[in-house]
This record gives structure tokens, sequence and C-alpha cells, in this order.
């Protein structure tokens, strides 16, 4: 399991950013959704139930949008956020929907062992199609939902930080949910930007996540993640494939930014086969 903030380019924690989670399962047997001969299955979350741009068009405006971020200062993002995020604070009191630039640019600061984690858009699960996420279940992470990260007098990754710090002493349990979809109407497939309502079908817990107490950012570890592996959607079963337009367009970007990577950074790219091949 991995977590990170969303800047593509490197930023200081204290600018604000929704937390993305990996997870990779090893040895996962059964029929593959592509062709790409590993036992691997990936999951990747936002903490964020929904994609305000939601379908490839408006995503497409997106990403054009994000690409102006690196001409930025910290210091002019950091004023964008606090507008944004002054924005939302109004809309919500007042009942409104948030427009998505609104959306995108105004998280919290937030602890991400106490924030739930979804996969956004859906994935088949067996015979059915459904939405992943991942949520605090141990006392000890659920503690940690709403609470802030202090960023006074801490270096630009106090993030990285804290989880460190909390893995070294201690354990967390995750659970890991799927929410399956019961009214295509409502629930719609195509659209990641639509909130999947609980009332029409609520969250089952599947399987439990429990990490162990560990050295979370070692030197190692850290130069293994960011050199050698790559989380990608289409690491998947058939059982669990993705589904929806921004899936589909996932499939074609996310090997080409781990080709970029690894040629720039002049690394192979390899999958861990058992977790032996994971630094300590």
């Amino acid at each position: 399991m991995a977590t990170n903030l969303g800047p593509g380019d490197i930023r200081p924690d204290w600018l604000l950013a929704h937390f993305g989670m990996a997870i990779k399962v090893l040895g996962v047997e059964g029929q593959r959704a592509i062709g790409d001969g590993l036992d691997t299955q990936d999951f990747l979350l936002v903490n964020s139930p929904t994609l305000p741009f939601g379908t490839v068009s408006e995503y497409f405006k997106l990403q054009k949008a994000l690409e102006q971020q690196p001409t930025k200062t910290d210091d002019e993002l950091a004023s964008i956020g606090r507008k944004a995020r002054l924005a939302a604070r109004v809309l919500k009191a007042l009942g409104r929907p948030l427009p998505a630039p609104v959306e995108i640019l105004s998280p919290e600061n937030a602890h991400p062992l106490g924030e739930t984690f979804h996969s956004m858009a859906a994935l088949r699960f067996g015979d059915y199609v459904g939405k992943f996420s991942v949520t605090p279940l141990s006392d000890n992470v659920r503690a940690l939902t709403g609470h802030e990260v202090d960023h006074a007098g801490r270096p630009s990754s106090p993030v990285r930080d804290l989880l460190e710090e909390f893995f070294a002493h201690n354990s967390a349990d995750f659970a890991l949910r799927v929410q399956l979809c019961a009214d295509i109407g409502r629930m719609p497939i195509e659209d990641a930007s639509v909130l999947w309502r609980e009332d029409l079908s609520p969250h089952q817990t599947v399987a439990t996540l429990h990490l162990a107490p560990q050295n979370a950012a070692s030197d190692a570890r850290r130069i293994y993640a960011d050199d050698v592996m790559s989380y990608a959607p289409w690491h998947a079963l058939e059982a669990h494939r993705p589904l929806g337009a921004i899936m589909r367009s996932r499939r074609p970007a996310y090997p080409a930014s781990s080709d970029f990577r690894h040629s720039v950074n002049n690394v192979e790219a390899a999958e861990p086969r058992s977790l032996s091949d994971l630094p300590a």
C-alpha cells in the first residue's frame, strides 16, 4: 500500500491537495483484464467519492488546467487554494453544489490515515458492477478522521514524516468495501462525477487490510517505490475489469507515464512477485 499527494510536480505538503492511495495485491490468479502476463491486482483510490470532471471531455479540460500548475509559485497555488476553500464553505452553507474547479481546488487539511479513499470510477465485482473504497477500521486510525496536519515548523514533507512516525510503533486496520450498482440510471458507470447514493446501495466490507508496525519510509523503500514500482487500474483481473470512459482512458495513460518515468530515470520497471521483493 502506498499513499501520495495529488500534484505531479514536486511541491511541499503544506500546499493542500487530495490524497491518493494505491494497493497492490500479489500472487493473484485468474483471467486478466488485459494480456499483461502479471499476477498482481492494483486498486487506485482518492480521498473523494467522485471525480468532478467525470467524463473524458471534461477530464481533458482539467488536465489542460493542471498543465499550468508548474508555472505557478507555491504562494500563488496556496492563494488559489484558500480562495477555493472559502468558496466551497460558503456554497456548502447555502446548500448549493460545488462547481468542479472549486471541488478540485478545495481539499481540506486532513491526516491521510483518517481519510476514506474511493475508486471514484466503477469496476467489475465478479458478475456485478461496483465502486471500491477503503475506510479506517481500527480505533487508532478512526481517531485521526477530521484531524488536521500541523505543518508549522516541519520540513516540506510532514505527511511522510507523520506516517513514518505512526508506523514505527503502531499497526493499523482498514476496511476494503464495495458499493454495488443497484440502479444504472441513478448510479451511472460512464459519468464518474455522479455520487452513488448510499440509500440506494450501502457500502459492504469485503476484506480487512492489516498494516503491521514497520519502517514505512526507509531510503530503500522510497527508492523502490519511486523508481521501480508502478500502479495502474488495468493491472487487474477480468473479475475486476475497470469500467467507464475515465477508466478506459487510463488504460494507455498509465503505462505511458510509467514508461516515461522509468526511461528518464534509467531504471528498469519491475513488478514484485512476493513480499521478499520489497526492501525492508
